[in-house]
């Protein structure tokens, strides 16, 4: 059964039956295995129990291929990411970002997450770049979500509010890096997570802090209130994919390797120990929300 308490919206829209069934689709990062050969990988995360993986793709045709076929030969699914768009002179870097969609567009993955425009550009400048995704989008017949991000036109709650006025907007809401932004976990910022929450196509689940992106330790108490905030904003974007009768959402469950994770040094391989973090936190959310499935 649902875990009471904080999960009372999604039991209110669960028992209204006026639904069908909500597909949760879990997601591994490919972030922090780069040490890892992808065959290894790919089957870790098929004996994990994850829909899919979430990869950046290298501009090698033949590589990208490769590994494409290699994902597709274990039937899963890929989100494909954008991040590497980080020029500061704006011409340049909408050149370069609508070039790099462009291509990720033409594999059509499960969709495209993006790390989209920089934190110091005007709003009109990183609305340009949101309506050129949305282009390639429409022109290519997938989804492509702008997650919430240090550094780019999302950094912050009360940044995106401002954006929210495009109903198409599509967003991969990681919250935790908003939580360490505004230093607060937002409780006074109540009514812009609210406002997010139809945006949001999908999540990058991680537990981030006040003064960081990821806590330190994954099962200490001093990390309750933390956990149990993330866990009531998660529960509210499942409640609301109920109520609008969404067939699908992703989840891709987001701890990182150092420096995210600095319990690992960056001269060892950290990746066993942020793969069992992630797979706990799967296993967590697929509990949670078993019975919507």
């Amino acid at each position: 059964m649902i875990i009471p308490g904080i999960a009372r919206y999604v039991m209110k829209m669960h028992n209204r039956k006026t639904h069908k069934a909500l597909d949760i689709l879990f997601f591994c990062p490919r972030w922090g295995a780069d040490a890892v050969d992808w065959e290894t990988f790919l089957d870790q995360v098929v004996d994990a129990g994850y829909h899919g993986v979430e990869i950046g793709l290298p501009d090698g045709t033949a590589e990208a291929e490769m590994i494409l076929e290699l994902i597709n030969r274990r039937n899963l699914l890929y989100i494909l990411q954008h991040y590497e768009t980080t020029a500061p002179d704006f011409e340049n870097h909408r050149t370069e970002y609508k070039n790099r969609i462009t291509r990720l567009a033409s594999y059509q993955p499960y969709l495209i997450n993006s790390h989209t425009g920089r934190d110091f550009f005007t709003a009109a400048q990183n609305r340009i770049l949101l309506h050129d995704a949305k282009e390639i989008a429409d022109a290519h017949g997938l989804n492509i979500t702008h997650e919430t991000h240090r550094s780019r036109f999302n950094f912050a709650a009360h940044v995106t509010h401002d954006f929210l006025d495009n109903d198409w907007l599509k967003l991969t809401l990681d919250i935790s890096h908003w939580f360490c932004v505004a230093e607060t976990m937002l409780e006074d910022q109540e009514e812009i997570v609210t406002d997010t929450i139809p945006h949001v196509a999908h999540i990058h689940a991680r537990y981030g802090h006040t003064q960081g992106p990821q806590i330190d330790q994954l099962d200490h108490q001093k990390w309750d209130y933390i956990k149990e905030r993330h866990l009531q904003v998660w529960d509210k974007i499942i409640a609301y994919h109920l109520q609008h009768k969404s067939q699908q959402i992703g989840i891709t469950t987001e701890f990182g390797p150092w420096p995210y994770m600095v319990s690992a040094s960056p001269l060892e391989n950290g990746h066993t120990i942020q793969f069992e973090w992630n797979r706990t936190l799967m296993t967590l959310l697929k509990t949670r929300y078993k019975t919507l499935r």
